[in-house]
């Protein structure tokens, strides 16, 4: 019988173990807990952890975040009745992205419980993921060149990263232009600038290309937020960009990465596997609203 219960601070090793049991697609919460704790609330990072528990074992959680995200881990069997058991999630459930096969579960039974088919959906997607150990790490040619650097985004570089992050949301996440998107690309992009996780690309005096972090535990980083505008594509500059923003981390101990990407996204894929990035899985992306 699977015990199914908020999480509190004294489960937090047998959670923090669960979750390095499967890092790769654990990160995101990982990352999560290191800036918010198990607190519950509507600030960023913040969520409601639920666990499944058998015979006193963490066998699966499932996290849902500030922003309606549903992130889960663990076995199949415990993350259903997670899922069943939990009044939280009948309400402001927003998405699944994480782990592939869980979030297909969670995103079915979705769909079932609200009487929708896959096209009610924002965003349906099985992305690929890759990981790089960074000892393994190979730069291309732009990221060498004279006219070529790299700096961590200001607040002054908002100006032309606002811009660009409405646009990378609406082309990767299916989101809607509107006040509602300008706002939460103006916040999300604030945090990234606030935690040194959002970096710029420059030739010569013009910016290119962003990347950026969107988890950081410990040896292990994940990229996301990688975009070029339309006018600086086909040159190599994400790639670069993502380069030099892993080579400067090595220098901090960071020793492992991963991201993901969508799987029909051929582009993306080669420039990431150009890098030394190898296909490990598979993750889930799944939105209600974008």
């Amino acid at each position: 019988m699977t015990i199914v219960r908020p999480l509190n601070d004294e489960d937090l090793p047998q959670l923090t173990a669960l979750l390095w049991q499967h890092k790769e697609t654990s990160l995101f919460i990982l990352g999560n807990l290191e800036l918010s704790g198990l607190a519950a609330g509507d600030e960023p990072y913040q969520g409601d952890y639920i666990g499944g528990f058998v015979d006193g074992e963490l066998r699966g959680v499932i996290v849902r975040y500030w922003n309606g995200n549903c992130m889960p881990q663990g076995d199949a069997a415990t993350v259903m009745d997670i899922w069943q058991q939990s009044p939280v999630f009948r309400t402001g459930t927003n998405g699944f992205v994480g782990q592939y096969e869980r979030c297909l579960q969670l995103r079915d039974a979705y769909l079932q419980e609200h009487q929708l088919t896959e096209s009610a959906l924002a965003l349906n997607s099985r992305e690929v993921l890759y990981e790089l150990p960074l000892s393994q790490l190979t730069l291309p040619d732009v990221a060498t060149q004279a006219a070529s650097r790299l700096s961590l985004a200001t607040e002054d570089d908002m100006t032309f990263l606002l811009p660009w992050m409405i646009d990378y949301n609406v082309e990767t996440l299916n989101a809607t232009r509107g006040q509602a998107l300008a706002e939460h690309c103006h916040d999300s992009l604030r945090n990234r600038i606030q935690l040194r996780n959002c970096f710029v690309f420059w030739q010569g005096g013009t910016p290119v290309a962003t990347t950026g972090f969107n988890a950081r535990v410990q040896t292990m980083i994940q990229v996301g937020g990688v975009f070029t505008p339309e006018a600086f594509r086909g040159r190599g500059y994400a790639q670069a960009a993502v380069g030099l923003s892993l080579q400067q981390v090595m220098q901090e101990g960071v020793e492992h990465c991963v991201l993901f990407t969508d799987e029909h996204n051929q582009a993306a894929r080669g420039a990431y596997e150009r890098l030394g990035f190898q296909f490990t899985g598979y993750f889930g992306l799944y939105l209600v609203t974008a």
